[in-house]
């Protein structure tokens, strides 16, 4: 009996349909590549925002919407002129104005004070340090905008990450890796110690890098921010949980801060949080200070030192000379509930923190005794009458500032 005879299919090399050619599909998806790289390079230095206030939670990391450091150079890009004298506000919540409405921010308030010779951009994110987002933007913009003011707020003797805190971090990694940042030894030492003398950190490094590069050569990420700005969302977050609110795009939220005004006096400063919030005041001094044989205060050497050395890592001296520090002062509905010598410890915490910001090149100050515990809408944050005085603040060191650093005449 002979063998069946093999079916012709199992004999015949399947052909290349017709239709699919591996030369055009290759080059169909470089130029498609290419068309969205030059797409997404131009949408991130196009100001999507005309009606930007700040990054409330719609449009900020907390809902896990992205800003690039080219998008929010277009929003500063956009509203500041060639002539004016830009003013870039970081720093966290209190910078940004919690509990002021939009149209009553302190920020507002700071523009009409120092008038149209300068231009106020509130950069600002709840959470975050002084060396977050808007320092660095106000350092890759140094070149752009050479007249320039960066202010930010910190918590007496705090210091300030040179790579920022963790939830913003990821935009100075994008700044850092695309090469838009000074050289600076001191902050390269910190990230090569970061990635490589902590083996927690190692396998991070190839993703953070890499992740920045591919962006440097495809704008993928301005492109998706485009996207989600204009068009939809694909992330629900606990701001808004429901589908609908979860897939609108970002563009059709505003900006609704609430206003501590608003909020009874009692309401504000509750007697159930009465402790708890006394002892968060007590602890931004207690664990730094020693008692000295006079029955004084005295900031531990190691404390420091390390203090001194993380403030003076996170900016070159050219950028720390533009740069006003604010140190924000607790509310004195709590402070004055410390005993005495607390109290004394605590007023001699801002002495020492002005001292030692000015001793590293920056220029720095503190709240005015007229702040009243009715400033404020909380322990930290300010009402708008604080708001109003904050803004006073910042116009008065302002002023001398960018006269001494050339920018106008007295």
């Amino acid at each position: 009996m002979s063998a069946p005879a093999e079916h012709p299919s199992l004999l015949t090399p399947r052909a290349t349909p017709g239709w699919f050619r591996p030369g055009s599909f290759v080059l169909g998806l470089a130029g498609a590549l290419i068309a969205l790289s030059c797409l997404g390079w131009w949408l991130g230095r196009y100001d999507r925002y005309p009606y930007f206030t700040r990054f409330f939670p719609a449009i900020s990391p907390e809902v896990s919407y992205y800003p690039t450091v080219a998008e929010m150079g277009a929003i500063v890009r956009t509203r500041c002129r060639p002539d004016q004298v830009l003013v870039i506000v970081g720093g966290n919540s209190i910078f940004y104005g919690s509990g002021q409405p939009a149209e009553m921010m302190w920020t507002r308030r700071l523009q009409e004070l120092l008038g149209d010779r300068y231009c106020v951009v509130n950069l600002a994110f709840r959470g975050a340090s002084a060396s977050d987002g808007a320092a660095v933007v106000a350092e890759v913009l140094r070149r752009e905008f050479p007249r320039q003011i960066y202010v930010a707020n910190v918590g007496t003797l705090q210091g300030i990450n040179p790579l920022g805190s963790i939830p913003y971090r990821f935009i100075f990694w994008e700044a850092y890796y695309k090469g838009e940042l000074e050289r600076y030894a001191p902050r390269d030492q910190i990230v090569h110690a970061y990635f490589w003398d902590d083996r927690t950190h190692r396998s991070e490094w190839l993703d953070t890098a890499g992740r920045v590069w591919l962006d440097r050569a495809l704008h993928f990420r301005d492109f998706w921010n485009w996207v989600a700005r204009d068009w939809f969302f694909t992330v629900p977050t606990a701001y808004y949980p429901t589908l609908a609110e979860g897939l609108r795009a970002r563009n059709s939220f505003s900006d609704r801060e609430g206003n501590f005004d608003d909020t009874p006096f009692r309401q504000r400063f509750r007697a159930d949080t009465l402790e708890l919030e006394t002892n968060i005041t007590r602890g931004f001094t207690g664990p730094h200070y020693e008692r000295t044989a006079d029955g004084g205060w005295s900031m531990r050497s190691p404390e420091k030192k390390e203090f001194e050395w993380f403030i003076r890592a996170a900016m070159p001296e050219p950028l720390r000379r533009r740069t006003l520090i604010v140190v924000s002062k607790n509310s004195p509905f709590y402070v004055q509930r410390l005993p005495a010598d607390e109290r004394a410890r605590d007023e001699q915490s801002y002495g020492d923190s002005l001292t030692i910001w000015r001793a590293a090149g920056y220029r720095a100050t503190t709240y005015t005794d007229d702040f009243a515990a009715s400033d404020y809408g909380d322990r930290a944050h300010l009402t708008v009458s604080g708001g109003r005085k904050l803004a006073a603040l910042v116009a008065e060191n302002i002023r001398p500032m960018v006269v001494e650093l050339g920018y106008l005449s007295p």
